[in-house]
């Protein structure tokens, strides 16, 4: 897609020319995060086999998938045993064991990374190897800065001499707020798989990977693969040339939050948690096809999950061409508390007679 920048917006836009995925990564096979359990396409060679706030037994409790589904506390990440990890910040060793549940566990209090008033506690757990890159063991007390190999993955029941409760090889990260219970935090056995609808776990910890990198990003980078958006009003749709088009007839628009239908026996949750005093921006890079008219964006939070014109922000693209650009949307009064869907309205009304497709080529919330 071309890149071409819209001006005379009359709410505040702040153009963007790149947005890096520089932050370190606990494993360096590990693909972006964007709430599936691939991660962003083209990012990594890894996956992720659970996902922040899903569930361990492939959704029979809750009959979903994905953010929401379950309480599971970090992101549980597909690595052979024996793969290198780093910390993505730096800090203080507060643990470092061998404990019946989480296995080899290294814990390292830091500060967030963009509140550095506000302390945060990484997790690595299930590890083969608690040991620096030179052999020495990693003990508490120790300072480590940001990209210093803390371990080796493990996880694997019979493979690795301090697995704790894993049933394959994979590295389980989590970061959670600072409190006087020194944790690690996980919910009990009984509640691991119900459904996180009161948002328990977000009081407790962060997203871990969307805290590292500064937000969600849906690139639409992988033919027919249209990153559990869903489309409405739509003729025809497609994925290719690093766009997601659609076109629609009378108000078209796509939407993340909720669930939808992800070729699994279980339906998906769409869903995201993102703390809207952090993640306070919508990057968007689209071209209409069609008379660009009443172009909205709509959230949802956990205080009020469902769709109203009361929680929408407008935008202002050219009649017909190119939009790229960031828009503010911590100035909305209802952008409070977790943001947890978002829906793009590019135009209110297309022809259902001509071929006018709009061409999404990046989505993302951000800091």
């Amino acid at each position: 897609m071309k890149k071409v920048v819209a001006s005379g917006l009359m709410i505040l836009l702040v153009v963007v020319l790149g947005y890096g995925q520089n932050y370190i990564k606990p494993v360096a096979a590990m693909p972006d995060y964007n709430g599936t359990y691939e991660g962003r396409p083209n990012t990594g060679s890894a996956r992720f086999t659970t996902l922040y706030r899903d569930n361990q037994d492939n959704g029979r409790t809750s009959s979903c998938r994905g953010e929401g589904c379950g309480r599971h506390p970090g992101v549980d990440i597909a690595v052979s045993s024996g793969t290198s990890v780093r910390t993505p910040l730096s800090g203080q060793v507060t643990a470092s064991r061998c404990d019946s549940g989480w296995g080899g566990l290294v814990v390292i209090r830091s500060q967030h990374p963009e509140r550095p008033w506000e302390t945060v506690r990484q997790v690595f757990a299930h590890l083969r190897s608690r040991s620096y890159a030179n052999g020495v063991a990693v003990r508490v007390g120790d300072y480590v800065s940001a990209g210093t190999t803390i371990g080796q993955s493990g996880g694997h029941p019979k493979l690795d001499s301090c697995a704790g409760n894993s049933t394959g090889s994979h590295l389980h990260y989590q970061i959670d707020k600072d409190d006087a219970n020194q944790g690690p935090y996980f919910p009990s056995s009984g509640q691991l798989h119900h459904r996180d609808d009161n948002f328990l776990v977000t009081a407790r910890t962060y997203n871990p990977i969307v805290l590292l990198q500064g937000g969600y990003t849906w690139a639409f980078s992988q033919n027919n693969n249209r990153e559990l958006w869903d489309l409405f009003n739509w003729q025809s749709w497609g994925v290719s040339g690093d766009a997601l088009w659609m076109d629609g007839g009378h108000d078209p628009h796509i939407r993340r939050g909720g669930l939808t239908h992800c070729a699994v026996r279980w339906m998906c949750s769409s869903s995201f948690a993102v703390e809207a005093d952090t993640y306070k921006s919508v990057y968007l890079d689209l071209y209409n096809g069609c008379s660009a008219y009443n172009a909205k964006l709509y959230f949802t939070t956990s205080a009020e999950p469902y769709w109203s014109e009361s929680k929408t922000i407008p935008y202002f693209p050219p009649a017909i061409g190119q939009f790229r650009g960031t828009i503010y949307a911590g100035w909305h009064p209802k952008w409070t508390g977790i943001i947890t869907g978002l829906r793009v309205d590019p135009s209110e009304s297309c022809s259902p007679w001509n071929f006018d497709p709009t061409y999404f080529g990046e989505i993302a919330i951000r800091r």
